[in-house]
């Protein structure tokens, strides 16, 4: 149908990601008698497997159907030169792609996609739970059954492995992040940058991570 579009991860193990098929911002609930999900639906999550070719089209304007790129550990060089033009031409007219952190940012230093990107890997680092504290204020909703915000826990003594983004100049930090998400506007398009793996489990167990 005409409103929904395509969101697909190029990833080195797709699988991490079967779990962006369950948001709800994906796949809203159902409303009630029938299930009205796949009228509601607006996007559908696609997880491709390339491991020696990557299943995208060659040409820019068969990209319309696609709104989303999620990035994660996949090498550039898998895209053919016209698979590579067709991406940045379509990131020029309005496409999204979502760049998963740490090491997806040292395989693209020197592809295609560098110049574009909003920021590059410095030092390896140990996010603790204190370095997710504006994310829990700007994202985390209130829970209705547990009348608490569904705060993004890690648990004590343990840290989530990242990476210290240096921005571009172009780049701006995306409100209530601390600094861990960079997002640049790439003509009508942009690219977001995370710190922290999009697929880590205490992420995952985020009771805000659809709003996030």
């Amino acid at each position: 149908p005409a409103y929904q579009f395509f969101f697909v991860v190029l990833a080195d193990n797709s699988d991490r990601y079967g779990y962006l098929k369950r948001l709800d911002s994906i796949d809203p609930p159902s409303i009630g008698e029938g299930d009205l999900s796949e009228r509601t639906m607006h996007y559908r999550v696609i997880l491709p497997s390339a491991d020696r070719r990557v299943p995208l089209p060659a040409q820019g304007l068969t990209w319309t159907p696609i709104a989303y790129l999620l990035w994660d550990g996949l090498r550039p060089n898998l895209l053919t030169p016209d698979q590579q033009q067709a991406m940045l031409d379509w990131l020029h007219w309005g496409g999204q792609i979502i760049v998963s952190g740490p090491n997806s940012l040292d395989l693209l230093r020197g592809s295609f996609l560098e110049p574009y990107l909003p920021a590059l890997a410095g030092e390896a680092v140990q996010l603790p739970a204190a370095q997710f504290e504006d994310l829990n204020q700007g994202w985390s909703l209130i829970s209705k059954r547990k009348k608490a915000a569904a705060a993004l826990a890690i648990p004590p003594g343990k840290t989530m492995v990242g990476v210290r983004l240096e921005p571009h100049p172009e780049a701006s930090a995306m409100p209530s992040t601390n600094r861990l998400v960079w997002e640049r506007q790439v003509g009508a398009g942009r690219i977001v940058v995370t710190a922290f793996s999009l697929s880590d489990r205490s992420l995952l167990n985020w009771g805000s991570f659809d709003s996030f």
